[in-house]
């Protein structure tokens, strides 16, 4: 087993090496729950892209983000992030669901100027060059997070701005349909919720044929038919319907 001390110092020459950084935060659940797949798919096709040190957390460990992040950043060991050490930086994060509003978080603690943080001295504010939520969920009904600092270049929401570029089964046998309750979040309510009027407007709705076909069709039971909509946005499955637009969010 490695050291912690030999880790940092992995840590440090990895980030030295490579100054592009993914940081992706789950829904809940974490690692290996719903949507984990998709995500994961996400920020390793846009950590390839641009040649990114990947890192993935659960929707719970901000704190843990936070300083591993400036324990690799604070390449002069002093315990404070400087300019020098967050110029060269190109910092994307991500998050779906509780773990969207986790990734916004991530990036006001980078932007607090003078304060410590994870026991680092916040000297310079870090960089974020994209920061995406997923259908970003604190507490029902908050489908958004405020107050993006100004150290984030690039912010998509994909709730407000998009309607979360999602898609609904829409089937035509409403009343027989059995739906398990992964598929939707509320079973009885199959249309989902409208869209914002900004989204419906956006003509930004795209399928993920992959994702659609072979996993929310087969979620629903009893072989019905079904086509898909673009008018109506559902939480439970933002992860079958966003993946090509996350990905050029995240990379511009």
């Amino acid at each position: 087993m490695k050291s912690s001390y030999i880790e940092q110092l992995e840590q440090r020459t990895l980030l030295a090496a490579n100054p592009n950084y993914i940081i992706s935060f789950y829904g809940l659940g974490g690692a290996g729950d719903f949507g984990a797949d998709w995500l994961d798919k996400t920020v390793d096709d846009a950590g390839a892209a641009t040649n990114s040190v990947v890192r993935k957390y659960n929707e719970d460990a901000g704190g843990r983000a936070l300083k591993d992040f400036l324990r690799s950043a604070d390449r002069n060991r002093n315990m404070r992030i400087d300019k020098a050490e967050v110029a060269t930086l190109n910092v994307r994060v991500i998050g779906y669901s509780f773990g969207g509003v986790q990734a916004a978080n991530f990036a006001r603690y980078l932007a607090k100027l003078g304060q410590t943080v994870k026991g680092y001295l916040i000297g310079q504010a870090t960089p974020i060059r994209a920061l995406v939520t997923l259908d970003p969920v604190d507490e029902p009904p908050l489908k958004h997070t405020a107050g993006i600092p100004g150290n984030v270049y690039n912010y998509s929401n994909y709730y407000q701005q998009k309607g979360g570029d999602t898609t609904i089964d829409l089937y035509t046998d409403p009343f027989d349909i059995k739906v398990d309750s992964i598929t939707v979040d509320d079973p009885a309510n199959i249309k989902g919720e409208p869209l914002p009027t900004t989204a419906r407007k956006s003509n930004q709705v795209r399928v993920d044929v992959v994702y659609a076909d072979e996993t929310v069709k087969h979620e629903v039971r009893d072989n019905l038919n079904g086509k898909l909509t673009g008018r109506n946005v559902n939480h439970g499955t933002l992860p079958f319907f966003a993946y090509d637009l996350a990905v050029e969010d995240l990379i511009r």
